[in-house]
């Protein structure tokens, strides 16, 4: 009886999706055909990412639509992303692929969640005909829900747009729950006459995570637990707040006449306020991490804002899309202004940093980018940024071949030169961080190869004792990467794969990281819906990956515990129904057979076979 009220309730929630939608049903490339006349089921929506001081002219790009990366409900999970984590989706990760890289200004900290907070650099502008809305959902057993909206509205010659991003998770060991918001809402406006216009932007990131600092003991096999919530770990009582907020304003006036442009002058104004805590309890017997000083317990406070502007003249506006002229020359130069107060230890300065920027185009297809930044007065005193990129396109051969070159000679963040908690604390001088990253590529349609060597002096990182430490000798680490996306009518398969080799002990990465994902898509029910199923696999090679500290919100050099050497390997199944897409996510099949020591960072555990289930709707894309 159960069985037959299932199959009746899933009838009629098709019927219900269907019917109205049948007239939408038909397919996309026909109505993408049409130069003349679109239809209201298919308005196309480009976005386009936009810096916030070093804007370059905008290259749109129209939102994926496909089925493919539906069911990668975190981003840990897409194709594209190879990351170590702590287990559960919402806590801090890394990523396995070593990378160096820096906006000009100074930088208090970076937290541990790249994929997760957002920066005024993250932002996108979007293109669009009238409105565009997406809303996902998804839940995991047991108690792990996400939600995701996405909102852009055109109104007039104003474009407004409203992303959120909210998770909860319980955790799977004791003390692992996290909860987690990250929000931003954008204005954009353009007069008709195009002179002037502006841009408005707030941003929100806020975490409350309870943090176990890991299993108190994993050399032996996990799997005999059998009641992970009672499994002993380092903390019960760890407790990480954090919260962001930034408000940026930028607005620009173009100097023109009927027969001269001498110009834009753009302004930007930048608020940020960063506050965080972390509180633990300590039971000093049963501890195994170091720690400077003896106590029972251990809290610490961040409360700092930034205050930011900066002015520019160029030869085009923030909102300048891509020329496709055959040649041009577009440059930019201005001057940044920081103030920025630790309103802890009454710690504060003033910096200006004078930049450069700009894009030629001599020949057809051929591309050359450059920027540079030198700063002057407080902690980041003479930091030096230059970065120089060329691209050649070969359309008829949908080939595209480039170079890149960075430099950085920067100050490290300022968490390695002070920290003051009960547990920790430093106050110390760093020699000035120089690095400079050789990069080459070549793209074939969406296929993209390659091949980078970074050369890292005076680095600095967290050592084996959690301290700060500043890297005496030279490192070389060199990258081969291949992203390869293959599509043959239903059937398709992404590659990602890494080889990666550093010449010191001290840079720890993986030989070897990969992640494929194979799936099938084909029609039902009358090609009125299309379902896809796949896997996902991701590998790599044993190596001593970073260990992970909340008390010092970071990843640490250790070299006591390897992880890697097993698959990971999860099932999923998509279901579309129009602009509606339904999935289900099984993960970590083989944790069994591996006896359950599925980790990415030593001491925390991925949680071994779960479900997911998960919703996904688009609005007039």
């Amino acid at each position: 009886m159960s069985c037959k009220l299932n199959s009746y309730l899933l009838f009629i929630l098709l019927v219900w999706f269907v019917i109205p939608t049948q007239g939408q049903s038909n397919s996309n490339e026909q109505l993408k055909d049409s130069t003349k006349t679109l239809s209201p089921e298919y308005l196309p929506v480009y976005t386009a990412p936009i810096k916030q001081h070093f804007f370059f002219p905008l290259k749109f790009e129209e939102i994926d639509t496909q089925m493919v990366e539906v069911n990668h409900y975190s981003p840990t999970l897409l194709s594209e992303n190879i990351y170590q984590t702590l287990g559960i989706f919402g806590q801090a990760h890394q990523s396995m692929i070593f990378d160096f890289s820096r906006s000009m200004g100074f930088q208090y900290i970076k937290y541990p969640y790249p994929l997760l907070f957002k920066t005024q650099d993250d932002l996108v502008l979007y293109k669009l005909e009238t409105s565009y809305t997406k809303i996902g959902y998804f839940y995991g057993f047991s108690s792990e829900n996400s939600l995701k909206v996405n909102f852009a509205q055109n109104v007039k010659n104003a474009i407004v747009s409203i992303n959120i991003a909210a998770n909860s998770n319980i955790g799977y060991y004791v003390h692992q729950q996290t909860q987690g918001i990250v929000g931003d809402a954008q204005i954009q406006y353009l007069l008709p006459n195009k002179k002037y216009g502006f841009r408005a932007s707030y941003i929100i990131n806020r975490t409350a995570n309870n943090e176990n600092n890991g299993l108190a003991n994993t050399g032996g096999s996990l799997d005999t637990i059998q009641q992970p919530e009672g499994y002993p770990v380092n903390s019960n009582n760890g407790v990480m707040h954090v919260l962001t907020q930034d408000m940026n304003w930028q607005h620009f006036y173009t100097i023109k006449t009927a027969k001269l442009n001498l110009g834009t002058i753009t302004h930007n104004a930048q608020f940020q306020t960063i506050t965080s805590s972390f509180f633990d309890f300590l039971d000093t017997n049963a501890l195994s991490q170091i720690y400077t000083f003896a106590s029972d317990s251990t809290f610490d406070t961040l409360r700092c804002y930034k205050i930011v502007n900066s002015i520019q003249w160029s030869n085009f506006t923030p909102f300048t899309p891509i020329s496709t002229a055959n040649n041009f020359i577009k440059v930019a130069t201005g001057v940044m202004h920081e103030y920025f107060e630790d309103q802890r230890t009454y710690y504060s300065f003033h910096s200006f940093t004078p930049f450069i920027r700009g894009n030629i185009r001599l020949i057809k297809n051929v591309d050359l980018y450059g920027n540079f930044s030198y700063s002057f007065g407080g902690y980041i005193h003479n930091d030096a940024i230059a970065n120089l990129s060329g691209e050649w396109k070969f359309p008829q051969l949908k080939l595209t071949v480039g170079v890149q070159t960075d430099f950085y000679r920067v100050s490290p963040d300022y968490i390695y030169t002070h920290f003051q908690s009960n547990h920790f604390q430093w106050d110390t001088t760093f020699k000035k961080q120089n690095i400079a990253i050789l990069d080459a590529y070549v793209k074939f349609k969406e296929f993209k190869f390659t091949a980078k060597i970074f050369l890292l002096d005076q680095m600095v990182l967290f050592g084996p004792e959690m301290t700060p430490i500043q890297l005496t000798k030279f490192s070389r680490l060199v990258q081969l990467n291949l992203y390869a996306p293959f599509r043959y009518k239903g059937f398709g398969m992404t590659t990602h794969l890494t080889l990666q080799n550093a010449s010191s002990d001290s840079i720890q990465v993986p030989l070897f990281a990969g992640k494929m994902n194979f799936f099938y898509i084909f029609d039902i029910f009358k090609r009125k819906l299309k379902l896809q199923i796949g896997v996902d696999l991701m590998y790599n090679t044993t190596y001593f990956a970073n260990g992970y500290s909340p008390a010092i919100y970071s990843f640490y050099y250790q070299n006591s515990s390897q992880i890697g050497n097993y698959w990971f390997i999860d099932a999923h199944a998509t279901l579309r129904i129009s602009r509606l897409y339904i999935f289900a996510r099984i993960g970590n099949l083989l944790s069994s057979i591996q006896n359950y020591n599925m980790i990415t960072t030593p001491g925390y555990p991925i949680k071994p076979y779960f479900v997911n289930l998960g919703i996904n709707w688009r609005f007039h894309d």
